[in-house]
Formats: C-alpha cells, structure tokens, sequence
C-alpha cells in the first residue's frame, strides 16, 4: 500500500507532464479589419504547440478556401501574410493539425476604392440610423408641417368667429 501511494505521488504528476500543452491562451490578431480586393493583411495567433502546423482557412458565404499551412515557432505563435481576393465579409481561421487549436478573425474585403477602414488600422464601425443630414431633412420637415397645420387650424376658427358674428 506505501509503494502504490509512492508510486501515485511520484509517477502520477510525470504523466501528466508528459502531455504537450499549448504555451498560452489562444489569441489572434489582424494587421487591418478591412482591406481591398487583392489587398493583403498579416494574420497573428498564439496558443498552439512547439513548431505545430497551422492550417490557414478563410470562409466567405460559407464556403472554405485553404489560404497556406504555416508551422508555429518555438513558442506557439506564427505570423503570415495573407492575400484576400472575394468582396464581402470573411472569417480567417487558423487551425493547429495537431492540437486542435483554433482562433478566428473577422475582416471585410472591399471592392478597389471602396476604403471602408477607420484610418487606424482597424474595422470600421457599423453605420446605424439616418444620416445629419436626412435628420435635419425630417427635423426641418416636422416643422413645416406644424407650422402648415397650425396655420390651418388658426384660420379656420378666424373664419367661423367671423361667420357667428
């Protein structure tokens, strides 16, 4: 009984070593949230295995296109650059081969000219509601029409206080 717990104090943690476990907590990043057609964008991740191979994937309506295969360095992490040619919303993805692995980002692929980016590097907010200008259009419209039916009502009881009469 004292050599099966022995064997449990000292064997027990060794296997549990032996298991290859990723560096860090898995992460990515994106050089720019928004790029033009044929533009390209360095895509970041960490998290996986000493020199694991590292499949890249972007997924565009729902259909997957295998970008490369890159390997991890040292400490997990790798860097590549990628070219992005469809118009629209992609998810990047990189997968780890063998540890299963996996951080995803979200970019927008823009038709040449179109910009779209924030100017720092990042995506551009969502635009939501009306324009200034289509506000101060409806604002300038709710008005008018205050003014037209007020208007209306003052000059219909002008007339029937001077018809009583």
């Amino acid at each position: 009984m004292i050599l099966a717990t022995l064997a449990a104090i000292f064997v027990g943690p060794a296997a549990a070593h032996a298991a290859p476990y990723p560096i860090g907590e898995p992460a990515s990043s994106v050089s720019d949230g928004v790029v033009p057609d044929g533009g390209t964008l360095t895509f970041s991740g960490s998290g996986f295995g000493a020199g694991e191979l590292v499949q890249i994937t972007a997924v565009y309506g729902g259909k997957v296109y295998v970008l490369k295969t890159v390997r991890a360095s040292a400490d997990g992490s790798f860097r590549t650059v990628v070219a992005l040619s469809i118009v629209g919303s992609a998810v990047l993805t990189a997968t780890g081969q063998e540890s299963g692995v996996v951080v995803v980002q979200n970019v927008r692929v823009t038709a040449d000219g179109d910009g779209g980016g924030d100017g720092d590097g990042g995506e551009a907010l969502p635009t939501t509601g009306p324009s200034i200008g289509d506000m101060a259009g409806m604002l300038y419209g709710g008005v008018g029409a205050v003014l037209l039916g007020s208007g209306a009502l003052w000059f219909t009881r002008r007339r029937r206080a001077g018809s009583a009469s």
